[in-house]
């Protein structure tokens, strides 16, 4: 008998995830986008762990703004989360970046 037992258990995160979104101090329309973006990527057939691969960079986002994301502007406003967030995302051609 063999059972399928899911290692990382991608669903029971995002579940948290969701969770933790709808209980933050974030400003409500954050909070809509973000669930938003949820039913957007499970709409667009994203794999589990992908999905929540990226609403969870979706809500470190939303953290370091404390306004609205229709308010950010692109230039000067998310340069510096996109930043902070780049550094920390593995690449081929060097492994893991540093944060400066």
């Amino acid at each position: 008998m063999a059972t399928n037992i899911e290692v990382y258990d991608y669903e029971g995160q995002i579940e948290r995830l969701l969770a933790r979104v709808k209980s933050s101090s974030l400003v409500e329309e954050n909070k809509q986008a973000l669930q938003g973006f949820y039913r957007y990527l499970i709409a667009n057939g994203l794999s589990t762990a992908r999905t929540c691969k990226y609403l969870l960079e979706a809500f470190r986002l939303s953290q370091l703004g404390a306004k609205p994301f229709v308010d950010f502007d692109k230039a000067a406003d998310m340069s510096t989360p996109f930043r902070k967030i780049s550094t920390r995302i593995p690449r081929r051609d060097r492994g893991l970046c540093r944060e400066l």
